[in-house]
């Protein structure tokens, strides 16, 4: 991994700004989301009954909780924290006007569906508020009503390079949302508007996308997305502030995802859902596994983090071996351990992330052992044709093996049999924890939006909830620390020993 990329949140806090010796100024500029260029002099149309407390302009959460960092922080009278998420008493939108437009992005995560949701209804929930605070004041003048519009944009990223439904276009035009529609999504699985990953490195596409929301007239946009999808509104968001008009563009993020590989964001929303799925589903395959003698190969998603493979071996108990991207193994090393597992136990169950197996492809087409990824064809658009050729050559490789392993004495009779469960898991409706977080983001990511708050990811850190920016979370790769402690305990319920 290159020097300049840091791997955790707490290093990126003491390699970057301690040992860096950041200055007050700079500290402050890298913790702080940006405000658009509108005065805050819309008052909040809800009560502090109603709502909570209003948050200060300037109130944080402290980033780390570490007290040795904390303290020498303090002895250069620097205090490093984000800004809180939460309703404040002046807004810079109005919420009757205001122009909103919700695009999903990446893969599929339980819970997305619950975000649109409670993004639309809390959108509304203001439009009603407006009508109560004109009615406690009086009733003067005209009554405030709804004439604004909440826009769905269907099939992610390429629905923004389509605004406007065209009949020359594949991608349909945007939805307008109301709370009626998507309270009937909540409970679903998958993403009602369709998801969509896209290549913006192409000249002039990011730009693009900013004129057809300036054209528009959107005011806020949101982003509910991954990894990929944080990159890309940094990216938006830089093309909208080199343009006049994109001054006073919001574009505030969500994050969901099942690999729970976005930095400063305890747990991403759709991991719990995830998780507990996969758990289900390898206790199920530890049965099948004892009941007939096989040794089951369990193909997780976790292309660069291992926290869904890792963290469902480590609960269901089940799991004889657990394979990684952040941890390096010796693929001979490995199968061989396997193979004698499952010679002693009659059975196996081993979880490999697709990272890991990504590794291992690379791996072995460098020593020529199999072919190299074939590129995807000119008639196909995926984009991770040749990263799913990889794997499935890697995981055929140690199947191989593993069978000629078991062609020494003694013989164990038993199968070989993969499986690739994780589009079950990546489908199923959100849990309640998930629904729960999902409401969570949806009311706190509109409440920072109108007030003004832009090119941030609405973030659970810490105890609290927080505003980051967007700079900050693509400045950091959050992997499992290379032998750590967390990675320990999984090897100590698997069993396993290191294979490097």
């Amino acid at each position: 991994m290159p020097k300049n990329v840091h791997v955790s949140e707490q290093r990126y806090i003491e390699r970057v700004w301690l040992e860096g010796k950041i200055t007050a100024k700079a500290l402050h500029a890298e913790t702080t989301a940006q405000a658009i260029n509108r005065e805050a002099a819309i008052p909040n149309p809800f009560a502090e009954d109603e709502v909570g407390e209003y948050l200060l302009p300037e109130q944080r959460r402290m980033v780390t909780a570490d007290e040795d960092v904390v303290r020498a922080f303090a002895e250069r009278e620097l205090f490093p924290g984000l800004l809180t998420a939460g309703p404040r008493e002046y807004l810079r939108l109005d919420p009757c006007t205001v122009r909103v437009a919700i695009v999903a992005v990446g893969g599929t995560a339980p819970g997305t569906n619950a975000a649109i949701h409670a993004i639309v209804r809390r959108h509304r929930e203001y439009t009603d508020a407006c009508a109560a605070a004109w009615e406690r004041a009086g009733a003067k003048g005209r009554r405030p009503k709804w004439n604004g519009s909440v826009l769905g944009i269907r099939n992610g990223f390429e629905g923004l390079m389509v605004p406007r439904a065209r009949r020359d276009s594949a991608v349909p035009g945007p939805v307008e949302l109301t709370p009626d529609e998507t309270i009937t999504w909540r409970d679903l699985g998958g993403c009602q508007l369709g998801l969509s990953r896209y290549n913006f490195a192409g000249p002039g596409r990011i730009e693009h996308v900013a004129e057809n929301l300036l054209e528009e007239k959107i005011d806020i946009l949101y982003i509910i997305g991954g990894d990929g999808g944080m990159h890309a509104a940094l990216q938006l968001r830089h093309a909208l502030s080199n343009d006049p008009r994109g001054a006073n563009v919001v574009v505030a993020t969500v994050p969901k995802t099942m690999d729970n590989d976005i930095p400063w964001m305890w747990q991403s929303l759709g991991h719990r859902t995830a998780l507990g799925e996969a758990v289900r589903l390898l206790t199920a395959l530890r049965t099948d596994a004892e009941a007939n003698r096989r040794v089951i190969l369990v193909e997780l998603f976790g292309a660069d983090a291992g926290f869904l493979a890792a963290n469902a071996a480590l609960a269901s108990g089940k799991v004889d071996c657990v394979l990684i991207p952040e941890e390096d193994f010796d693929p001979w090393k490995a199968s061989e351990y396997i193979a004698d597992r499952a010679r002693r136990r009659h059975s196996a169950v081993v979880v490999l992330a697709e990272g890991a197996l990504l590794a291992l492809g690379r791996n072995l087409a460098n020593q020529k052992i199999i072919k190299p990824a074939r590129p995807s064809p000119a008639a196909l658009r995926d984009p991770y044709y040749d990263r799913a050729d990889l794997r499935e050559q890697a995981l055929k490789w140690l199947r191989d093996e593993l069978r000629a392993q078991f062609i020494k004495p003694p013989i164990f009779t038993g199968h070989i049999i993969t499986n690739q469960p994780g589009y079950l898991i990546r489908a199923v409706p959100p849990g309640a924890e998930d629904l729960i977080y999902a409401e969570r983001l949806g009311d706190l990511v509109v409440d920072s939006a109108l007030a003004g708050y832009t090119g941030f990811m609405l973030s659970q850190w810490l105890t609290g909830w927080a505003l980051v920016p967007l700079a900050l979370v693509v400045g950091v790769k959050r992997r499992i620390a290379r032998g750590g402690i967390f990675w320990r305990e999984v090897m100590s319920t698997t069993g396993q020993p290191e294979f490097s």
